[in-house]
């Protein structure tokens, strides 16, 4: 979401928390992976919206992907103009993994890191690398960019939409983070992504969780690791799914905790020297 602070990662969760809703007991990320699994057989156009920096939604993205079958697009949060070195990473071309974390987005300093560059996420880029390798139809579109607020979702429609027109692809997975993924009725100038794709009839699925911690950006500015312990821990995660009015996904999957995945670019060493409040240590 563009370095947008973690308020705003977190308003489509609240938007679906409020509605009372019965949890599935006890939810793992195996079984958050079924359920997207068994969500995108019945719905080939699949939306997963994201609360940035977590390791565990990238890995259950990566999981249900490698599940997948006929061609595939996968459309990320990623700026538009980082195209040509995600491709060359997915290639595994030679030296295209340094390449894309010497980027201009990727090697970002580290209180300006907003958890779509994570480790999770490179892992994930990782998986389809290998699946493109082991001979799946897999392709990557970024359909982020540097548009102001009001015309982000709008451009990414429209990257998206050039990207499935252009290719047979037999089913496709965006993911983006969960504001951007709500769908939520609103003037056209202002609709979210996931309002635009509502004439693709999509299937909306909300993953998130009630405590933990994920890498991110404060109101204040500063990114890094961020407590979710101001949530409710206490209940276990589960599923819970629409019903009567829309309220912003079809699903929502909480898992019980989240854990941070730090910058792709940090080591083990380097992220001890990170503070809680994103800046680096001496």
């Amino acid at each position: 979401m563009s370095a947008k602070p973690i308020l705003l990662a977190m308003v489509g969760t609240a938007m679906l928390c409020c509605a009372s809703m019965a949890f599935a007991q006890n939810l793992n990320i195996s079984d958050a992976t079924r359920e997207l699994q068994e969500s995108w057989n019945k719905h080939p156009l699949l939306v997963v919206g994201d609360m940035h920096g977590s390791r565990e939604i990238p890995a259950i993205v990566a999981s249900t992907l490698e599940s997948s079958t006929g061609r595939v697009l996968v459309a990320l949060e990623l700026p538009h103009d980082e195209q040509e070195l995600v491709n060359n990473y997915i290639d595994n071309k030679v030296d295209a993994r340094k390449a894309l974390l010497a980027s201009a987005f990727w090697a970002r300093p580290l209180n300006r890191q907003d958890g779509r560059s994570s480790q999770g996420m490179l892992e994930l880029l990782s998986t389809i690398q290998g699946m493109r390798r082991a001979g799946k139809h897999i392709d990557v579109v970024c359909i982020g960019g540097s548009e102001g607020s009001q015309a982000i979702d709008a451009a990414m429609y429209a990257r998206l939409t050039q990207a499935r027109g252009a290719g047979q692809f037999d089913r496709a997975l965006v993911y983006v983070g969960n504001a951007h993924a709500a769908a939520f009725d609103a003037p056209d100038d202002q609709a979210s992504l996931g309002t635009l794709l509502r004439s693709s009839n999509p299937l909306i699925v909300d993953i998130s969780s009630r405590c933990g911690s994920i890498w991110a950006c404060g109101k204040e500015g500063t990114c890094g690791v961020m407590s979710m312990e101001h949530m409710t821990c206490a209940e276990t995660g589960g599923v819970a799914r629409k019903s009567g009015e829309r309220l912003g996904a079809d699903s929502l999957l909480v898992l019980p905790a989240f854990h941070a995945s730090p910058p792709a670019i940090t080591t083990v060493q380097s992220i001890h020297d990170v503070g809680k409040n994103g800046h680096e240590g001496p």
